[in-house]
């Protein structure tokens, strides 16, 4: 599993520990630390600065322009896109041929016909922004010297800041207390007796703090339960919980961001929001929309 170094840090203070420091903490005291991965290219080198030129009129569809994009040494490529702020001259991040995305790996595809040979990002589609955008990410006031089909993350690194992840092989006994980010950030300093270093829930739930009083006082109690038993006897209880959203949920993109460093699959929604728990702090719940309300399935736990 993939542990991101920023994450962990919202729960334990490693300012004073280099990544190897911590990587030979694991392995000696913990885990199998496979490989330790610094990184500063969040796509492979395969979102790059483009500029549009020769934007014209799909002619088979009136919301849609289809526009070539100069990526430099790498050549040109066509593009059809429903952009509304696409116009020639405009610098953009484009997404080439074999670029994964947090929500999608791009191949050429046909468009009413015409073939889009990448697509030109907004931010939300490289996960710096939360709601979708309509529109193109508008380079030309960010940049002053770019080489065109230059890495996007080498051209505004402020925008994708360097960061480390930890590739670590837990047995099957230590996965549920470990395979989180909360629950390794403990592991930590438990392996390194400092406590101290603990952050927010984490030194909470270390110094056995009351923090859920308030929390639970505002759930309301469950209405429905399932209960599933396994052929050795085994009882597990989930509670069933109905929560009213006003709208439709997106992930913070910060969040969106994280699970898409560390490997995992983003499908959008409350699919997401259920993923970033487990892996965020060991709780499993299953969460899907129903005709007016949330449908929250979780562990009932003693």
């Amino acid at each position: 599993m993939l542990f991101l170094h920023s994450w962990l840090s919202e729960y334990i203070n490693l300012s004073d520990y280099n990544p190897t420091q911590i990587s030979d903490l694991l392995s000696l005291s913990s885990g199998e630390c496979e490989e330790v991965n610094t990184i500063t290219e969040y796509f492979d080198n395969k979102v790059v600065v483009g500029r549009i030129e020769n934007l014209r009129k799909h002619p088979e569809a009136d919301k849609l322009n289809v526009f070539d994009v100069n990526i430099g040494a790498l050549g040109s490529v066509q593009i059809v896109s429903s952009a509304p702020n696409s116009r020639d001259g405009l610098l953009v991040p484009v997404a080439i041929d074999g670029a994964k995305l947090p929500y999608l790996t791009i191949v050429p595809r046909k468009m009413r016909g015409l073939e889009s040979q990448g697509m030109c990002c907004g931010m939300s589609e490289l996960a710096l922004e939360t709601n979708f955008s309509s529109g193109l990410w508008e380079l030309n006031d960010l940049v002053t010297e770019v080489i065109l089909g230059q890495s996007i993350c080498a051209v505004l690194p402020q925008f994708f800041p360097k960061d480390t992840t930890y590739e670590i092989k837990y047995l099957q006994d230590k996965l549920s207390a470990c395979a989180n980010h909360l629950g390794l950030a403990m592991e930590i300093a438990i392996c390194l007796q400092k406590p101290e270093l603990l952050r927010g829930l984490a030194k909470s739930i270390y110094y056995q703090e009351d923090f859920y009083s308030d929390l639970i006082s505002k759930i309301q109690p469950a209405t429905q339960q399932i209960q599933l038993t396994d052929k050795t006897g085994y009882v597990d209880i989930y509670n069933i919980f109905e929560l009213e959203l006003p709208t439709s949920y997106d992930l913070p993109h910060i969040y969106q961001q994280r699970l898409f460093l560390t490997g995992k699959n983003l499908i959008g929604g409350l699919a997401d929001l259920s993923n970033y728990f487990l892996y965020d702090f060991g709780q499993p719940t299953i969460s899907f929309p129903t005709k007016k309300s949330l449908t929250m399935i979780g562990r009932l736990t003693n």
